[in-house]
């Protein structure tokens, strides 16, 4: 598998979002190491079986960091409010 594969390019765009949004810490720089190891090891399995178990153990060590939090936001109501209050004013 000299190819980079999709986990290997989903995993370098997961960290960098998550470096882009400061939401790791020094105590997350093991766990992305450990990725970023796993990763290059993804190049070296000679069959199936190798790569679907490293495979698995990326997507758990993904896992262990930090997830952004969902917001939700009033921001159409608001603005739904505010050309209410135009319309009305």
């Amino acid at each position: 598998m000299t190819q980079k594969s999709t986990i290997a390019k989903d995993t370098a765009r997961f960290i960098k979002f998550l470096d882009d949004a400061d939401l790791l810490t020094d105590e997350h720089a093991l766990t992305v190491a450990l990725l970023t190891e796993l990763v290059d090891k993804l190049d070296s399995c000679t069959n199936m079986t190798q790569y679907a178990a490293l495979s698995k153990e990326i997507r758990a060590t993904m896992d262990a960091l930090p997830k952004p939090e969902i917001r939700q936001t009033d921001e159409v109501q608001d603005f739904f409010d505010e050309l209410t209050e135009l319309a009305d004013g």
